[in-house]
């Protein structure tokens, strides 16, 4: 009997996204197993391709030719049956490529591509520490001198002696010291000063016993500053003292320094770090330091979620409702989902927190799917602070047209006298909204999407937020030659400018997508914040939760009304969690905090709950339009979203594809529509259309969506992406 295996190749397409049939020669056939890397000749070029085994099976023959399995990967550990699993399930549930979701159960970066970091380091022979060194050989005694301590690095012999490569070459030579090379992590743990337990307060106390006493998915909607933190240290420390691990879900890299702080006080080296900023080689060591059970504690963004964790006892998802925990690119999943599948099969407790939990959660902790917590105060009884809807219809009657009603620039000049600190959210970055001629009514559009583009100051140019592109802004209007152009729609690049002339005293920082993108940027507006070299704080939505700085009492929420006008089922939603939690960062000391939330709308129900925090009022106002319509969570949702560079070949798709769904045998059990142009019709040079199909089961548009990808893949002329529950609409 011959053995084979069948194989997904990884890097592949949607073309190619199912698995191939390969022989395995007799001399490897005792390591065949499901799981396992492999190198594979493929294609018509026999090009060597890394490949991953989802099936062995023996046959005396096959009725189609097979090429031969190159050889294992060596080094490289097993994908265990709960990796495995965890990819099944993407590709079944959230409709996943099969590749794509392999790739996220696998070590980050492409197999084989890591390189160790090497470091040069010295020590005394016997004969070195005996040797006679001439008078004039400064830099060698210099450095036999240091090395006397011990051991010491290339780096750190340089720093002590002042010796040089050529003065370790002829120590070397000599025979009096001896160089070792070894092997360095690029990410140096830090120690952090010791934080201990704290007891807990009452409230505290009852939901870490609800949450210890039976295994389940548990919602903790609590206050801002009520100490959810303190919970999750509390329940990660009695999961390792269980000798099992934890995963801790933070939405944002900006909230990671802190945490990480918090636990690294608590645990010390016990922890792994996984996001987005590391570089490729940091997070393939983290992945390893798990992989090998060095540390117990997984702490990172989304994709921390799939830690290769053994022996789970606790996973937390802090902020649960932020929609950064839905990847809706290849592979497609929601963190929140993968952590209760994960939870599932370790028998372990899930905790989702929130201060706004998501209407999804809310939404099953109703249905009695999952048990819902509370926290209703702040820790030590810290009143939550005063919340202010200030009408700017009234400032403009009153003549006062800047970006501040008066309260707001009254309450940040007094805090800014007491020593304390203020925070400004304008959740729309550049310094302007578009460009536009006042003579004929000209915008400057992105050429490529149907948009109209931002002004980004500081860089002169013109920006397109959906695809890059940029334009050079002119004196004069391209179309009518007019000097009536001008600027409308503040942003924060705008806000920050309208701040310092305000408050030229202030030291004053932004934080937003344009000023975070080094490496380091959120670490130093976190410490910058915490040791109070900052006094005003100007930034969008990254800036929205989690920070936690005892001097800031003054919130300002800019215009309010930006998210709560788009023209999205979420808009309301997230409009009032934005809110929320941003007027949360105040107050959250000894000294009492106060947010002026700036609308023309002040009667709003959104930001009527959203001032006083009230979840309740604003769920069942939601929920009262969702059920009318018929929209999530009361029914399932799928979107099918087409793309290509010809309008009418675009649309052709789309109706046979809305001609596929009417002919579908639960037909009857759907709601349908589309296909309509998307919200931006036109993106990248793309013309995009949408269907929306709409379901009580599921399970229903599970089957027809895979249905759909296999009668209609991905050309290169027309994408289809087909997303179920997305958490935007395009």
């Amino acid at each position: 009997m011959n053995v084979y295996v069948e194989v997904l190749i990884a890097a592949t397409t949607r073309k190619t996204d199912r698995p191939f049939t390969y022989h395995v020669s007799e001399a490897m056939a005792d390591q065949a197993e499901v799981g396992r890397l492999c190198e594979v000749p493929f294609g018509r070029g026999n090009r060597t391709a890394q490949a991953l085994v989802v099936r062995v099976f023996e046959a005396e023959a096959l009725s189609f030719p097979t090429k031969d399995v190159h050889r294992w990967l060596p080094g490289v550990a097993l994908v265990n049956a709960e990796g495995m699993a965890l990819a099944r399930h993407m590709v079944e549930h959230d409709l996943s490529d099969q590749t794509a979701a392999i790739q996220t159960v696998l070590p980050p970066g492409r197999l084989g591509s890591y390189r160790p970091l090497l470091r040069s380091f010295y020590h005394l022979t016997p004969e070195g520490r005996s040797a006679q060194v001439p008078q004039r050989a400064t830099k060698q005694r210099a450095a036999l001198e240091a090395l006397r301590d011990g051991e010491l690095s290339r780096k750190e012999l340089f720093a002590r002696s002042m010796a040089t490569a050529d003065t370790l070459r002829r120590l070397e030579e000599k025979g009096w010291v001896e160089r070792t090379e070894r092997r360095v992590e690029r990410r140096a743990f830090h120690p952090q000063a010791h934080d201990p337990a704290k007891v807990l307060t009452a409230e505290q106390r009852e939901v870490y016993e609800r949450i210890v006493a039976q295994t389940g998915t548990y919602l903790i909607c609590g206050v801002t500053g009520s100490g959810k933190t303190e919970i999750y240290l509390q329940l990660v420390a009695r999961a390792l003292e269980e000798g099992k691990e934890a995963i801790v879900l933070v939405p944002e890299i900006s909230l990671t320094p802190q945490t990480i702080q918090r636990f690294a006080g608590r645990f010390g080296d016990q922890i792994a770090i996984l996001h987005s900023r590391l570089s490729p080689e940091e997070r393939y060591e983290e992945w390893e330091r798990i992989q090998n059970g060095e540390v117990t504690i997984a702490i990172g963004a989304r994709s921390a979620i799939f830690a290769p964790f053994e022996h789970l006892g606790v996973i937390i998802i802090d902020e649960e409702h932020e929609t950064s925990y839905a990847s809706e690119k290849n592979p497609r999943y929601h963190a929140r989902e993968i952590a209760q599948f994960r939870a599932r099969w370790h028998d372990c407790s899930l905790v989702l927190a929130s201060a706004t939990p998501s209407v999804d959660s809310l939404y099953a902790a109703k249905q009695g799917e999952i048990m819902r917590l509370d926290l209703l105060h702040r820790v030590h009884d810290r009143p939550l602070p005063k919340t202010e809807l200030v009408d700017m219809r009234e400032e403009l009657k009153a003549n006062n047209r800047s970006m501040f009603s008066r309260p707001l620039r009254m309450a940040i000049d007094h805090a800014l006298r007491r020593g304390e600190q203020a925070i400004l959210f304008l959740n729309r970055r550049g310094h302007t909204s578009y460009v536009f001629c006042r003579q004929c009514g000209y915008v400057y559009r992105c050429d490529a999407c149907d948009v109209a583009m931002t002004y980004h100051k500081h860089r002169e140019k013109l920006i397109c937020h959906y695809c890059g592109r940029e334009k050079k802004i002119m004196n004069t209007c391209p179309q009518c030659g007019s000097s009536a152009i001008r600027e409308f729609g503040a942003g924060t690049e705008q806000l920050e400018e309208a701040t310092r002339a305000l408050f030229p005293a202030a030291r004053i920082a932004r934080a937003d997508a344009d000023t975070m993108r080094r490496k380091d940027a959120y670490q130093e507006i976190y410490e910058g914040m915490r040791d109070g070299r900052i006094d005003i704080l100007i930034g969008t939505q990254m800036i929205a939760k989690g920070f936690d700085f005892p001097k800031v009492t003054v919130v300002g929420v800019m215009a309010a009304d930006v998210s709560l006008n788009q023209p999205d089922l979420h808009a309301g939603e997230r409009t009032f969690q934005l809110i929320t939690q941003v007027a949360g960062r105040a107050g959250r000391d000894q000294r009492a905090g106060h947010v002026y939330i700036q609308t023309y709308k002040p009667m709003h129900p959104v930001l009527q709950a959203a001032a006083a925090q009230n979840v309740d009022a604003f769920y069942d106002g939601e929920m009262a339009f969702r059920r009318e319509n018929g929209y999530p969570p009361v029914r399932h949702e799928m979107q099918i979203v087409l793309s290509g560079p010809k309008r009418e070949a675009v649309l052709t798709r789309a109706l046979a594809i809305r001609k596929a769904i009417e002919a579908y045998e639960e037909r009857n059990r759907l709601f349908v529509d589309g296909p309509t142009p998307c919200l931006i019709e036109r993106m990248n040079l793309r013309y995009r259309f949408q269907l929306v199909v709409r379901g009580k089961e599921r399970l229903t548009l599970e089957r027809l969506g895979q249905k759909l990808i296999d009668a209609f893949p991905t050309s290169p002329e027309i994408w289809v992406i087909v997303s179920l529950d997305p958490m935007t609409m395009n």
